[in-house]
């Protein structure tokens, strides 16, 4: 019996250590694969991180594209114009062309006639001659599209360093000419030399006297005839065709003539 108890008791413990192997073996490679997923969740990002990563993705992104509006804009606007035979769709497209009253233009203005000599304030020649001769000495002509015509606003002919053809350069005029308070007339002639435009502005509130004097002094040998002034209901339109070197110079010749007036800040039509 007791050589039975002692074999039974050998049998116990072999088998007690045989499963304590196995548990240690189990434990282990338990604790192998935990630390597996533990290292794959710490390589993963959670939600939170995978947001934040792609939002700020966009963000570089973004000023990226904030970049890229303001040195080349994503979208260009694209204006043909033309001259008309129906003169209201000129007056519509010649007000839409003098922006005076946008800041670019207005400060442009205000700047020229601020700097006029003698001048009380009032809009008078002093202030006319400023602005007229400043635009037309820096004046460069270049030609519209092939084929098309382009009217440019005031305020871009202003941005392109006084750059473009005889109607950009009237409605630059024009539009100085209204922005402190003048009212001004844009002309369309054709002759045998072809199409031109240019401005006019109405004196007729000035004394007449002073004006063609102060022509004369001021522009001296360039003044080849007396100043052209043009009278038209109780108007006195002076001309200021960039063609010429002082105020007043000499008209256009032309068979055909069209007169898109802005009295009072009103365009029209008149032939």
């Amino acid at each position: 019996m007791k050589k039975l108890y002692l074999v039974l008791m050998l049998l116990l413990t072999i088998l007690s250590v045989s499963g304590c192997r196995k548990s240690s073996r189990s434990t282990r490679g338990s604790n192998r694969k935990e630390s597996v997923k533990k290292e794959e969740r710490r390589n993963i990002p959670n939600r939170n991180e995978r947001e934040d990563n792609g939002s700020s993705h966009n963000n570089d992104e973004s000023v990226d594209n904030d970049d890229d509006v303001n040195v080349t804009p994503k979208s260009v606007e694209e204006r043909r114009s033309y001259w008309s035979s129906n003169g209201e769709e000129n007056v519509a497209m010649i007000k839409q062309a003098c922006d005076y009253n946008v800041p670019k233009t207005k400060g442009f203005a205000n700047k020229l006639a601020g700097s006029a000599h003698h001048s009380d304030g009032t809009f008078n020649i002093e202030q006319i001659s400023s602005i007229y001769s400043y635009c037309r000495n820096k004046w460069e002509y270049v030609n519209d599209p092939k084929g098309q015509e382009y009217l440019a606003k005031a305020s871009e002919t202003i941005a392109s360093s006084l750059t473009g053809d005889c109607d950009d350069f009237a409605v630059l005029i024009s539009s100085c000419m209204l922005a402190v308070g003048g009212d001004v007339c844009i002309v369309t002639a054709f002759g045998s030399r072809g199409g031109h435009a240019y401005a006019e502005v109405d004196i007729s509130e000035m004394n007449r006297s002073h004006v063609i004097d102060f022509i004369k002094k001021t522009y001296g040998s360039l003044v080849s005839s007396k100043p052209q002034i043009r009278e038209k209901n109780g108007k006195c339109w002076l001309n200021l065709d960039w063609q010429s070197t002082y105020p007043g110079g000499p008209l256009y010749e032309a068979t055909m003539v069209d007169y898109y007036p802005c009295i009072d800040g009103y365009w029209s039509h008149n032939k």
